[in-house]
C-alpha cells in the first residue's frame, strides 16, 4: 500500500522531528524514517514525565490554571508581625490581592498570632514595605536633601503545618470556646 505524500508533508515531518530532538536532519530522509524518528522522540519525552514526576507539558491552558490555582489557595500556617511604625498598634488588618487566574483574595489577618493564609496573600504580605523619607543638610551647598528609604513592612515566620494530635486538640479548644460564649 504505496502513500503518496508531497514535499510540503515531509518538511513538515521534518521540522517537527528537529524540534522534538533537537538535531537537524537532511531532506533526503523518507518520510517513514522521519515519522519513526518523530514516535521515538515523543515516547523518550513522555518516558521523562513519568520517571520524573514531573508534569505533563502537553497539558491544556485550563489544567495549568487550576493547578496554578491550588497552588496560590494552599493554605500556610504563619505568624505576621506588623512593622511598620502606623501599623504596630493594631490588631490586626485587612489584605486583599487577586489576578486572572485565581480571582480576588480578601482575608482579615490578626497580628502576632499563629493563622492559616493562602500562599498568594503570604507572597503579597512578605512584599510589601512601607517607605520612610531621611531629610539633611549638604554641608557644601547647604540645601536640604531628602532621601527615602524602603522596609519591609511585616515581618512573616512560616511554621510547620500542625499534626494531626495538635489539629484535634485546636478543634476541641475552639468548640469549647464557642460554647462558653453561648
Amino acid at each position: 500500500m504505496s502513500e503518496e505524500i508531497t514535499k510540503e508533508q515531509v518538511d513538515a515531518l521534518r521540522e517537527l522531528a528537529e524540534t522534538l530532538t533537537g538535531k537537524k536532519f537532511t531532506t533526503t530522509k523518507s518520510h517513514v524514517k522521519l515519522q519513526a524518528i518523530i514516535d521515538i522522540a515523543r515516547a523518550e519525552k513522555q518516558e521523562e514525565v513519568q520517571t520524573s514526576g514531573g508534569t505533563n507539558p502537553l497539558k491544556s491552558k485550563a489544567e495549568k490554571r487550576a493547578e496554578g490555582r491550588k497552588e496560590a489557595m494552599k493554605l500556610v500556617r504563619c505568624n505576621i508581625t506588623a512593622m511598620a511604625p502606623f501599623e504596630k498598634q493594631l490588631q490586626g488588618a485587612f489584605f486583599d490581592v487577586g489576578n486572572s487566574v485565581v480571582g480576588s483574595i480578601r482575608r482579615y489577618i490578626p497580628f502576632d498570632t499563629d493563622w492559616h493564609v493562602e500562599r498568594m496573600l503570604l507572597d503579597h504580605i512578605r512584599d510589601r514595605s512601607y517607605r520612610t523619607k531621611r531629610e539633611w543638610k549638604d554641608p557644601e551647598t547647604r540645601k536640604t536633601m531628602y532621601e527615602n528609604r524602603f522596609h519591609k513592612a511585616f515581618g512573616v515566620v512560616e511554621l510547620d503545618s500542625l499534626s494531626p494530635d495538635e489539629l484535634k486538640r485546636h478543634q476541641l479548644a475552639m468548640k469549647s470556646r464557642e460554647y462558653g460564649q453561648l
